[in-house]
């Protein structure tokens, strides 16, 4: 069983930007632009964490601020590089973020951040995001789709690569080139999936299950407790401190938990021990739309 190095983080600050500083990006490089490296030595940024963990308040981001992961991966991307100026890890700054661009009247998009580093200035999108592969085998971009089947992979890398990342050029603070955040996880089927093409093979996985097959799941490994999470948790998931005390916990049951939905796994024994987490779709997925039942 993979252990991380923000399992070893208690409070959720803390396992988050542990995530964001150490889980690999999906991708190092989309066409001519290049990943944003995170700044930093281990040494420095496992002292960051330690500070960060032993806050009896947290001072940055909460999970519970956020209803969407996507506006809470880039608060956290605020909160850590703004951490990274005030405590000497790197000189860099954040000199603008939503910047709005028009152009004859015409908004065109936003970009998410103007970064200042080593008199350097630097043009930052990000994204975290969650992709099942749809067909055994297939390791294609557009195999890969979204757990609500509206979003792609094939999509998402082309939009950033063709839009989001070019209007750093029209900012109204200059940048000398573009740079992305991409992360996530990608799910596949029990078995091997080759990962997608130019995709980091060192990305993080996790398997991913039809609503019957999950339900059968948890019938069938009574070893296994399955916690359901918000958005803002799947990142991290939740440290086991947190379900210890939780008396409900053996006879709990997440079968009625939103589906589509993401779960982490915990074994129960000897103690409760993070395993990994299993994306959960309706049983007509990658349909957006259940099927109309034949007459």
């Amino acid at each position: 069983m993979t252990q991380f190095l923000w399992q070893q983080y208690r409070q959720n600050l803390a396992r988050d930007i542990a995530w964001l500083c150490f889980a690999p990006p999906l991708l190092s490089v989309l066409g001519p632009y290049s990943a944003f490296v995170v700044p930093g030595s281990s040494k420095q940024l496992n002292s960051l964490l330690a500070r960060i963990e032993s806050q009896a308040i947290p001072t940055g981001p909460s999970r519970d601020e956020f209803s969407r992961l996507g506006l809470y991966y880039e608060a956290l991307v605020h909160y850590f590089i703004d951490q990274c100026r005030a405590h000497g890890i790197a000189e860099i700054e954040i000199l603008n973020s939503h910047l709005q661009i028009e152009k004859e009247k015409r908004t065109l998009g936003e970009l998410d951040f103007i970064l200042r580093k080593n008199d350097e200035y630097i043009h930052l999108e990000s994204a975290v995001k969650f992709y099942l592969c749809a067909q055994t085998g297939n390791s294609e971009w557009q195999n890969w789709v979204g757990p609500n089947a509206r979003d792609r992979l094939d999509k998402k890398l082309l939009h950033m690569q063709n839009h989001q990342l070019p209007m750093g050029k029209q900012a109204d603070v200059f940048s000398e080139r573009s740079e992305f955040i991409i992360q996530g996880m990608l799910f596949y089927r029990k078995g091997q999936t080759p990962l997608p093409r130019d995709i980091n093979q060192s990305a993080l996985t996790g398997c991913w299950l039809y609503e019957h097959e999950f339900l059968q799941e948890i019938k069938d490994d009574t070893q296994t407790y399955w916690h359901p999470l918000t958005k803002t948790q799947w990142l991290t998931g939740v440290h086991p401190h947190q379900l210890e005390n939780q008396a409900e916990l053996t006879t709990k049951t997440p079968a009625s938990h939103a589906i589509p939905g993401l779960f982490q796994t915990f074994s129960k024994e000897p103690r409760l021990t993070e395993k990994g987490f299993t994306m959960v779709v309706k049983n007509h997925w990658p349909e957006i739309n259940s099927p109309s039942r034949k007459i």
